[in-house]
């Protein structure tokens, strides 16, 4: 379990900037957290910053499964439980969007570029597994669906998905051989089969970005997100926590986006201003 009282400043004010954006534009926000994060919600009264606090769904989650490698299933695992039409928003995002007259099956904010493999190993090729998606194109050839950002209009696209995940998860964890596998076959889940499931189950789609992201050129710049009204730090939370100088302003500057923009969150915000590190 993580230690959400070492959050830096700058990420607790993307984490109260997207529910409150999220409010503003979309309606209700809902959080769905394990009871190491509500603990730290209670500990520092955020209650005001969702609508509701689910705590109980991620009790449920299988404890055989290693949580270090596969661990952005609990998220997937509470995709899984809904109901009716949803959208999921990461907690370093935030968007000034207004989502709700998208009436597409599943809109989202960008794809992912991978031709090669470098993100997304090339695991139909591995015989051990590759039969989960013989129901897919052979070579999983589509773009995975960076999830950060999506929402679900259409939950017939999670019933494969599910399966598939669930599977790939029991079979693969018998044999975590990948140089990167902390990350590569937990993402290969949530990205790329579900990008494979969407296309080639012919569900309509929307794509935020102007382009997708290219897996296989970090050295180039992404400003589409930026560009289509979404803000996301993604890899970009490592690169701040190992630059203090750039911390700061980067820190300094969210305050002066929120004062400026948003002088209602401001005011919420200026007690909790000397609890994180900046």
């Amino acid at each position: 379990m993580p230690s959400y009282s070492r959050l830096f400043l700058f990420e607790f004010l993307y984490l109260t900037l997207s529910s409150h954006l999220w409010r503003l534009n979309n309606g209700p926000i809902k959080l769905i957290c394990d009871s190491n994060f509500y603990e730290f919600v209670k500990q520092n009264n955020l209650f005001w910053v969702w609508d509701e606090i689910d705590n109980t769904t991620l009790k449920s989650l299988p404890q055989d499964i290693d949580y270090k490698i596969f661990w952005t299933y609990p998220k997937m695992f509470a995709q899984f439980s809904q109901k009716e039409r949803f959208a999921v928003v990461d907690a370093d995002l935030y968007t000034t969007l207004d989502l709700k007259g998208f009436k597409e099956d599943i809109i989202y904010g960008h794809e992912e570029v991978d031709d090669i493999g470098t993100s997304y190993p090339l695991f139909y090729k591995d015989p051990s597994v590759n039969f989960l998606f013989n129901n897919l194109n052979p070579t999983l050839k589509h773009n995975a669906i960076n999830t950060c950002l999506v929402v679900y209009n259409n939950l017939d696209i999670l019933e494969e998905l599910k399966e598939i995940t669930e599977k790939f998860i029991r079979i693969s964890s018998n044999s975590l051989t990948h140089p990167d596998k902390e990350w590569v076959y937990t993402i290969f889940c949530e990205q790329k089969i579900l990008g494979n499931i969407v296309k080639d189950k012919g569900f309509s789609t929307k794509q935020l970005a102007a382009y997708p992201y290219n897996c296989n050129d970090y050295s180039s710049p992404y400003y589409a997100l930026d560009e289509a009204g979404i803000s996301h730090l993604w890899a970009g939370k490592k690169i701040l926590h190992q630059n203090p100088e750039q911390r700061y302003n980067f820190t300094l500057n969210t305050l002066d986006f929120i004062s400026n923009n948003y002088p209602q969150l401001y005011t919420k915000l200026e007690p909790y201003l000397n609890k994180f590190q900046i």
